[in-house]
């Protein structure tokens, strides 16, 4: 919710599509959202009344938790390598990622496939990884698969430079690893779930240099805490979304309906 966007969605209100979304938000019983940023965007830009809002988040598969209790930690050792999970793409910014680890001098992993439409981008980080061995490139890995866990727990550090997120399930499952976090300084990384991550300007390849160099020089100053990711367990967040959709039913039932709304669990 920054001032740009309330700029344009107030533009947009006047002469643009919201003029037509607006009736159609009196019409919804409950909106989810995945972060507090954008429960704060519904209510004080679209207007959507506090009791129609439901913050819930992304889902972390349970193997990445179950790696964690398992004791996974970072490694003491500067020889550890950087993990980056993402679609390939510029607003991921993983070329300027992989330049920073190379002025570093820390190796990096990236995983993820070339987004559509981005192959040109895909290109530049593939001569890249050519060119560079401490850039490994594996491409993409099924989702919760024992290969990309293993990948998280191997690693020393966790980086995302994206230019924009919602809420990035890959760093999420980072700190269910118990992993320390770069992130951009964007408003995104400001969630209570990324708490300690190290913050950067993903515009400039030096401040994610440096921020790669202060997260290995203290790598457990870094790691949010893992309370955080709990409400991200598919069970916790599945609950949840069973009571935004009771609300929901029974916020449009008729009145003489209200409070006898099956359990749709």
């Amino acid at each position: 919710p920054s001032i740009r966007w309330r700029l344009r969605h107030w533009a947009s209100r006047v002469a643009g599509p919201a003029r037509a979304f607006s009736p159609v938000l009196k019409l919804l019983d409950r909106i989810i959202v995945v972060n507090d940023a954008q429960a704060e965007g519904a209510r004080q830009i679209l207007g959507v009344p506090s009791g129609k809002v439901s913050v819930i988040p992304n889902v972390v598969g349970s193997e990445f938790f179950n790696q964690h209790s398992e004791g996974s930690s970072p490694s003491p050792c500067n020889k550890g390598y950087v993990l980056c999970v993402g679609n390939v793409c510029r607003r991921k910014n993983q070329l300027f990622l992989a330049e920073a680890a190379i002025k570093a001098q820390v190796p990096l992993v990236i995983v993820g496939k070339v987004l559509t439409g981005e192959e040109g981008y895909g290109n530049e980080l593939a001569e890249l990884t050519r060119r560079e061995r401490t850039i490994e490139w594996l491409g993409e890995l099924p989702p919760n698969s024992p290969q990309l866990v293993r990948m998280y727990r191997n690693c020393s550090v966790f980086a995302l430079a994206s230019y924009s997120e919602t809420q990035p399930i890959s760093a999420l499952e980072a700190v269910a690893c118990g992993k320390p976090l770069l992130l951009a300084g964007g408003s995104y990384a400001v969630q209570v779930e990324f708490r300690n991550a190290c913050l950067v300007d993903p515009r400039s390849i030096d401040s994610i240099q440096d921020g790669l160099i202060r997260v290995f020089q203290n790598l457990h100053r870094y790691i949010p805490p893992p309370k955080g990711v709990e409400k991200c367990r598919a069970q916790r967040v599945g609950e949840t979304y069973r009571l935004a959709y009771t609300a929901a039913l029974e916020f449009g039932a008729p009145d003489h309906k209200r409070g006898s709304v099956p359990d749709p669990g």
